[in-house]
């Protein structure tokens, strides 16, 4: 049985932008890759969707896109959840899809999401803390999906403890996630992320994680690791300049991984320009200079730039005599810019740092109001066993009651 991956399309994406038909085109071109690879079941880890509460034109193009799986040939799998000791056989048409929560659009267990939507339209099958179970014809080992949607970084330990996923004898085992790893931060935070390598149960054939953006693979002592990476460039990381787009096939018997390429890709430029104790004019004039090396060259569509600006001013100048707008005079329209500045003094430097991994980690208002509650009760001993997520939702809708019931755990009271 061949397997394909691709995660992280962001559906909703740059919706006000040029850049909001992107992720759509490029989900397509994943589906069709994959197809033409002869995959007989395809697996999405989460973040399918940009937001929580995806537009309505988000939703109608997602539908777009997923009933294209049903055009491919039939692969002849059969599929079926297990959940709470619960088995439900899953009609399949084309080519199965078995999609996680991401993120970016788990909504709690008392709110239905958009990836629930797209279930219901038996375009995707999703599990959660669940297993999915594929079989093909002809005595081929059985594949066992053990997936675990997103959930709070700082609860994944505990969670998958809990959870304690168990490969299954004779069978491709292959573990579905969703999450930060420690190893892989790209800063220098331990809070942000709880499981390690160390931490995913050896046993599996193969272990898929979504949530970081380039693609990763990761081998050592009975663990093989892999991050498809997204569909399309939305965090503009360097990592992500390095790294180019692509899908991936895992062969559930030669226990081969393979990977292809996804074209039509935007062209992604991220340059560190470095500089000591330089007049303004100076830094316009490096900017410029390394803007006309990548506009030498034409391209399809416009790329993505990211400019990083380092270093220190002359005396006498702060960073807002650096006109960066006099940096980009004849190149407007022709890139969708990203830039970084780096000026600050040193006694403002741990300030800095702050605001940096704030905008690393991209947290919305909500995001941060989930946090700090969560925090509250774990300081009050209110978090053992409560669904922190249910909670917030029904204090951000005002039922109180329930809110109360929750936290004590105690029945609800039905609202006359």
């Amino acid at each position: 049985m061949k397997i394909g991956f691709f995660s992280d399309t962001h559906f909703g994406f740059g919706e006000k932008t040029e850049r909001f038909a992107e992720t759509f085109t490029q989900a397509g071109n994943a589906l069709r890759i994959l197809a033409e690879q002869k995959a007989d079941v395809i697996v999405v880890p989460g973040d399918i969707f940009d937001s929580e509460i995806p537009s309505q034109e988000t939703v109608f193009e997602a539908i777009k896109v997923f009933s294209l799986a049903r055009e491919f040939r039939p692969t002849g799998v059969s599929l079926s959840s297990e959940s709470g000791g619960e088995r439900k056989r899953i009609a399949c048409s084309g080519i199965p899809i078995i999609a996680i929560f991401g993120n970016h659009e788990f909504r709690g267990k008392d709110r239905k999401s958009a990836l629930q939507l797209l279930e219901a339209a038996g375009l995707l099958s999703v599990s959660h803390a669940g297993k999915i179970r594929a079989s093909k014809p002809g005595g081929e080992n059985e594949t066992v999906f053990h997936c675990l949607g997103s959930v709070p970084d700082r609860k994944a330990k505990d969670v998958f403890a809990l959870w304690n996923p168990q490969p299954e004898r004779g069978k491709t085992n292959i573990l579905v996630m969703h999450q930060s790893i420690a190893e892989l931060l790209p800063f220098d935070d331990d809070a942000m992320a709880t499981i390690s390598f160390s931490d995913l149960k050896k046993g599996f054939d193969l272990v898929v994680n979504g949530h970081i953006h380039w693609n990763h693979r990761h081998e050592e002592q009975g663990l093989r690791f892999l991050i498809p990476g997204s569909v399309v460039i939305t965090q503009m990381k360097k990592l992500e300049s390095e790294k180019p787009k692509s899908v991936f096939v895992f062969d559930t018997k030669s226990k081969e991984l393979s990977s292809f390429p996804l074209s039509g890709q935007r062209k992604f430029f991220y340059e560190k320009i470095s500089f000591e104790n330089a007049q303004p004019e100076e830094i316009v004039l490096k900017v410029r200079e390394s803007l006309g090396k990548i506009f030498s060259q034409g391209f399809e569509q416009k790329p993505l730039v990211r400019l990083k600006l380092c270093g220190t001013l002359a005396k006498g100048f702060s960073s807002s005599d650096v006109r960066i707008e006099n940096a980009l005079k004849g190149f407007e329209g022709k890139a969708i810019f990203s830039i970084d500045r780096d000026f600050a003094l040193a006694s403002f430097k741990s300030r800095i740092e702050e605001l940096r991994r704030s905008q690393r980690e991209k947290k919305s208002v909500s995001a941060l109001g989930l946090d700090l509650l969560e925090k509250n009760l774990s300081e009050t001993g209110f978090d053992k066993g409560t669904d922190v997520r249910r909670l917030f939702r029904l204090l951000e809708e005002g039922d109180i009651d329930a809110a109360i019931a929750a936290v004590l755990r105690e029945p609800e009271r039905k609202k006359h």
